[in-house]
């Protein structure tokens, strides 16, 4: 499934990660703080880390 890249969002992402000092994993469980375009790129961003 193709999911487009989302600039913002992946800043917004990688912003609350250094603020919470927390895993996309943990992100994803605990997605409160998070729109639906912020959870499809987490999702994407955890795909591209576990196929590296």
């Amino acid at each position: 499934m193709y999911l487009r890249e989302r600039p913002k969002c992946r800043k917004q992402i990688e912003r609350i990660l250094k603020e919470r000092q927390c895993t996309l994993e943990d992100l994803l469980e605990h997605p409160h703080r998070l729109s639906d375009g912020m959870r499809i790129q987490a999702k994407k961003m955890l795909e591209e880390k576990k196929n590296k």
